[in-house]
């Protein structure tokens, strides 16, 4: 009889442990980034305008911010008292705005050539005017407005820099830990692990885009959706007008995260059928694609 009870209690002890804390995100970058801190310990569900049912069990919702989510406000209050913690992961991150100009006060390349092994100095100084004339050549937009640019609107692409997906991880982790304390410990393991990932993929496209002579390093996109990509590994990027237009010598890509058609070469910003299902793989597919867009071929 004991032995039935015995088993009776971890059945049901098993039953109740088996139960993820649901979370709600509001994009699928934020579900692949809970799961990985979470584990098996959490289960996120991708919600929308067009489908807010994941919130009605979420402990709680990750969004964007920036303006991105001007529907949760009133789906949340519809639940009332049962709506879920709100938590907004661009909070604390650095934003800029979608005119920018951040490549004009890049520090360069190597500040002080004249401190380098002589047998650098050349090289150096040669990538610094490189790197000069390149931030020369890239015209000024004085009304980005007759383009439909609100010069003031914040840039919402926080996500194409690994520093800030890391800034991200840490915060679900801490969130996670709270609404589920006793996991804590199994959570800080696998945000440990995710960090480690991050800035793995971090050192790999620094690694990638040294490849790219300095003066072919501008950037110009559909949407311009890559401006803090470009600001963490030193290219221009300018907004996609036809001033902007004709600055890289080489074919413009265009960003496809809708499933849009769209000319090749594609750059994703999203998960879509038939492209890169995880954000590592997504961010090194860009990189490879913008590193062949930007390196001179040879003469063929």
């Amino acid at each position: 009889m004991r032995s039935f009870v015995f088993i009776l209690s971890v059945f049901f002890c098993g039953l109740l442990h088996a139960a993820p804390l649901k979370v709600a995100v509001t994009h699928p970058f934020f579900a692949e980034w809970v799961e990985q801190v979470g584990g098996d310990e959490v289960e996120a569900v991708v919600v929308s305008e067009d489908d807010t049912s994941g919130l009605t069990e979420a402990a709680v919702v990750y969004e964007s911010g920036l303006g991105q989510e001007p529907w949760l406000d009133g789906a949340l209050e519809e639940l009332g008292d049962n709506a879920p913690r709100r938590i907004v992961l661009s909070d604390g991150i650095p934003t800029m705005t979608v005119t920018e100009e951040f490549w004009a006060s890049m520090p360069l390349p190597h500040p002080n050539p004249e401190k380098m092994p002589e047998c650098c100095r050349k090289d150096a100084s040669d990538t610094n005017a490189a790197w000069e004339k390149l931030v020369k050549t890239v015209p000024k937009l004085e009304v980005p407005e007759q383009y439909g640019y609100d010069p003031e609107a914040v840039d919402a692409h926080l996500w194409f820099d690994p520093l800030n997906a890391q800034s991200v991880v840490l915060v679900i982790n801490e969130t996670l830990a709270e609404a589920a304390p006793d996991s804590a410990d199994a959570f800080d393991r696998n945000a440990y692990t995710a960090l480690d990932e991050l800035n793995a993929l971090d050192g790999w496209i620094k690694s990638r885009i040294r490849d790219v002579p300095m003066g072919d390093r501008v950037l110009v996109t559909d949407g311009g959706s890559f401006r803090y990509y470009a600001k963490q590994y030193g290219l221009a990027a300018p907004l996609d007008t036809p001033e902007y237009m004709g600055v890289s010598l080489k074919e413009t890509p265009t960003a496809d995260g809708h499933a849009c058609e769209c000319a090749s070469p594609k750059l994703y910003t999203d998960f879509v059928e038939g492209g890169p299902a995880t954000y590592d793989a997504l961010m090194r597919q860009n990189t490879d694609l913008i590193i062949e867009t930007l390196t001179p071929q040879p003469a063929g």
